[in-house]
């Protein structure tokens, strides 16, 4: 007997969870916005020097155990 009032706890009591989890969850992702959002962002041009604006492109490629990844660099000006 006591097993089975156990289990109707257990059940019940994940029921209520998941139940006020999804509530919770649905709760938190509403958002009404009463007026208009205007984003705005105004910046200057960065003036930089060419070795400022270099961009380097790794690609890793891994090999196992106790190997060392093989790297490959590109670098673009």
């Amino acid at each position: 007997m006591r097993t089975n009032f156990r289990h109707a706890i257990c059940t019940t009591g994940a029921a209520v969870i998941m139940v006020g989890g999804a509530l919770s969850t649905a709760a938190a992702q509403s958002y009404i916005a009463t007026e208009p959002v205007e984003t705005r962002v105004v910046r200057e041009p960065l003036n930089l020097t060419p070795a400022q604006r270099t961009t380097v492109y790794r690609t890793i490629v891994p090999q196992g155990r106790g190997k060392q990844p093989i790297i490959k660099e590109r670098v673009v000006t």
